[in-house]
């Protein structure tokens, strides 16, 4: 049997793979002689970011959940106002925000001019397995009277909708009218009962 060949490296190679190498040596050398130009860009970067951090708008978060009304309709969940339906209704109010509308947005959703001012963005996201969807607002200026009123006021903006009150209406009389039609078919049945109860006395004479 043959012997099976290892691989040599050449010299070349191996001057290649030492060329490759770093030398930490020489690395602090370097940093050594330019210690001056290193303390300084990272004060100027360390000084940069302080400030951006100091001057820059501070954003605070305020998230709530939200539930399409439904109703059963012949034994079945019908939503009265889909989800995408109240994402429409909420980009409405997002529009006036990008668009610095503030006096339709105070007008829209009934708060205050400076609690308007301070809105930045308000965001819908769908929950997984859920007909929830999660509203998350954003402002600028933390108030504890922006934070408590402005979910309401998104809430009541949503149930005033005209669409949604005019659906609501809509579902309320043809419930109203389902009971009127259960009562008349319920006082038939009493009437039946009694013209039964009647005849079975009758017969007992």
């Amino acid at each position: 049997m043959e012997k099976e060949k290892l691989p040599v490296k050449t010299d070349r190679e191996q001057i290649i793979y030492y060329e490759d190498e770093i030398d930490l040596y020489e690395l602090w050398l370097t940093l050594k002689k330019r210690w001056k130009v290193v303390i300084s860009s990272t004060i100027i970067f360390l000084l940069f970011s302080v400030l951006y951090t100091f001057f820059s708008e501070r954003i605070y978060e305020v998230s709530f959940t939200v539930k399409p009304p439904s109703l059963y309709i012949d034994g079945k969940k019908e939503p009265i106002v889909t989800k995408a339906e109240i994402k429409e209704y909420l980009n409405i109010v997002n529009n006036f925000i990008r668009t610095n509308k503030v006096n339709k947005l105070s007008e829209k959703l009934n708060i205050p001019v400076y609690m308007a001012k301070n809105l930045r963005k308000i965001s819908v996201i769908d929950l997984k397995n859920s007909q929830a969807l999660k509203v998350s607002v954003e402002y600028a200026f933390r108030n504890s009277n922006l934070e408590k009123n402005i979910v309401p006021a998104i809430i009541t903006y949503l149930n005033d909708n005209p669409h949604v009150r005019n659906k609501l209406n809509q579902e309320k009389k043809r419930l109203s009218n389902l009971v009127s039609i259960l009562n008349n078919r319920l006082t038939q049945i009493q009437k039946f009962n009694s013209m039964i109860q009647k005849n079975l006395s009758n017969i007992d004479k």
